[in-house]
């Protein structure tokens, strides 16, 4: 699916709402799926100018350390702020929010057009 978003904004304007909120619910009705040989994309959302992924990490006792935490919020960042950069220029935020096996909350990384210039 491809989006075509307006002219750059600070929000998120109805168009370009409409158009990631049906790219997220349709994005919604393939998961849960795999996205590497630990973790598995369950589910996703829209809210606020902010589109949400949760991820839950198999981690069978290992411990997240700060390098793991670091190694997970440089990919966020340069996944999404390489272009066409998915609506970060029109106002959206992105958040991937990540979860062990037993549903307990990790570390979200989170990427909006400001962070970009970081």
């Amino acid at each position: 699916m491809i989006l075509a978003f307006s002219a750059s904004s600070s929000a998120l304007e109805g168009t370009d709402r409409r158009e990631i909120s049906d790219y997220v619910n349709q994005a919604n009705n393939t998961l849960p799926r795999r996205i590497d040989s630990t973790s598995v994309m369950t589910s996703t959302f829209f809210q606020d100018d902010t589109w949400y992924m949760n991820v839950t990490v198999t981690l069978k006792g290992r411990v997240i350390d700060t390098a793991w935490e670091k190694l997970i919020r440089d990919f966020h960042h340069r996944n999404y702020c390489k272009p066409p950069r998915f609506g970060l220029d029109q106002g959206l935020t992105i958040v991937t929010q990540y979860f062990d096996e037993n549903g307990t909350f990790l570390l979200a990384a989170k990427t909006k057009d400001t962070s970009c210039d970081s």
